[in-house]
């Protein structure tokens, strides 16, 4: 079993023209944002396996109902499969989980431009300090106000990169 674990790091170049605490602070950046980009990643993922699930047994239910019921002629048996259905479809709806997509597939995929951003950075392209702080406490702002927490995520991304 392979016990080593990946590295954040799977670029290879960084301009010699840098400090050394530049190359530090924009490799502790692209630390810090590759975790909150896998984990929004991850969470998108599971969000949607858990919405096409729960959808796919809500249509599954509800058309068994209609089905069983029409050929047994026992509104009972309609009422209690199709409404398992229908109650289901009410659940989903009530935990918002398109919506909870969405916003995972907003933050990771900001979160990627961010990583993109430090990277061409790294390469040597010009950045103001300043400027790049700003930027990404507001897009931190931005993320933690409209999407879900994904900290169950988090050790599962310590598990496998250092």
């Amino acid at each position: 079993m392979n016990t080593r674990k990946k590295s954040v790091f799977n670029f290879n170049h960084i301009d010699n023209e840098l400090n050394q605490g530049e190359v530090d602070m924009l490799k502790k950046l692209y630390t810090h944002y590759h975790k909150k980009t896998w984990c929004y990643k991850k969470a998108y993922k599971h969000f949607k396996k858990i919405n096409l699930s729960l959808n796919l047994i809500a249509i599954g239910l509800t058309s068994t109902g209609v089905v069983v019921g029409s050929i047994t002629l026992n509104p009972i048996v309609l009422g209690y499969i199709s409404g398992a259905g229908l109650t289901l479809q009410g659940f989903i709806k009530m935990k918002n989980y398109n919506r909870k997509i969405e916003m995972c597939k907003f933050a990771y995929s900001s979160y990627q431009k961010v990583l993109n951003e430090i990277r061409s950075y790294l390469r040597g392209e010009n950045y103001d300090t300043e400027n790049l702080t700003l930027k990404l406490n507001w897009l931190d702002d931005e993320i933690t106000d409209l999407c879900p927490i994904v900290d169950k995520f988090k050790a599962k991304y310590d598990k496998i990169f250092e």
